[in-house]
């Protein structure tokens, strides 16, 4: 990989297509944007040292989906951008809204679960004679847990 030192005019380009072509776990750790900071860290960054944008991210996307988005808000009638964006926003990621929410009641089922392990190895027979006839304490349910 050549140095990222100086900006030769073509810093910028290696580190787009780098970044471009770069592997999720070489995403994960920034690994592709390695040469960008090492470089950001040896001098104040230009605009030519940045890799470009993808069409998503660009502004010029940006406003038209916004245009867009009015747009239709318009011919409505309802005329709010806010609610307008809002009901985008919602019909755009409603995928990860309803994982998101599968989650949550994941977690809240693991809770309860839990507490219901935790309470049945919590009780004790008070009329066993002996300890081998009482249940397993509460400690050892952090062991199956």
């Amino acid at each position: 990989m050549e140095s990222f030192t100086e900006n030769d005019g073509r810093s910028a380009t290696m580190s787009a297509a780098t970044q471009r072509s770069a592997g999720v776990i070489s995403r994960f750790f920034f690994h592709s944007a390695y040469p960008t900071l090492k470089l950001g860290s040896q001098r104040p960054l230009k605009e030519d040292d940045l890799p470009e944008l993808g069409k998503l991210e660009s502004p010029r996307h940006n406003r038209l989906k916004i245009e867009n988005v009015w747009a239709e808000e318009v011919k409505s009638g309802r005329m709010n951008l806010g609610r307008a964006l809002l009901a985008d926003f919602i019909t755009s990621t409603w995928k990860a809204q309803l994982l998101a929410f599968i989650n949550f009641l994941a977690r809240i089922g693991q809770a309860y679960a839990l507490g219901l392990l935790m309470e049945e190895f919590g009780r004790y027979d008070s009329d066993a004679s002996s300890m081998s006839e009482k249940v397993v304490d509460a400690k050892m349910a952090y062991t199956y847990a």
